[in-house]
């Protein structure tokens, strides 16, 4: 397909949306990444990693997984996957609660 405009900025746009697919992180990585960035935000929450894993709606635990999961998603580009086999849930919850509004917590967080 023909791009209008600047051939130029339409290539220096690709490539700055592939240097975005790629992973920060290799899979090896995963846990330990998860674990640290579990830990700041119990800290933050001031609730253990195993309250973090449990289940809770409408309460600072699920806004702690919410923080989590967009933290964990959006900042670090961990798979919804990895991210649900390390809660123990399904990656249906995960993409809920990347979408809900814990951008509003990581920018207080950060």
């Amino acid at each position: 397909p023909a791009v209008i405009g600047d051939p130029d900025f339409a290539i220096d746009a690709l490539e700055r949306f592939k240097e975005s697919l790629h992973r920060k992180h290799r899979e090896a990585d995963y846990p330990y990444l998860l674990e640290t960035i579990s830990k700041k935000v119990c800290a933050h929450y001031y609730i253990t990693i195993d309250e973090l894993k449990k289940r809770g709606r409408k309460n600072s635990r699920s806004d702690a997984r919410a923080l989590f999961c967009y933290l964990s998603h959006i900042k670090e580009l961990v798979p919804q996957s990895v991210i649900a086999r390390y809660l123990g849930t399904t990656i249906s919850p995960i993409a809920v609660l990347v979408r809900r509004d814990a951008a509003i917590d990581a920018a207080v967080f950060t």
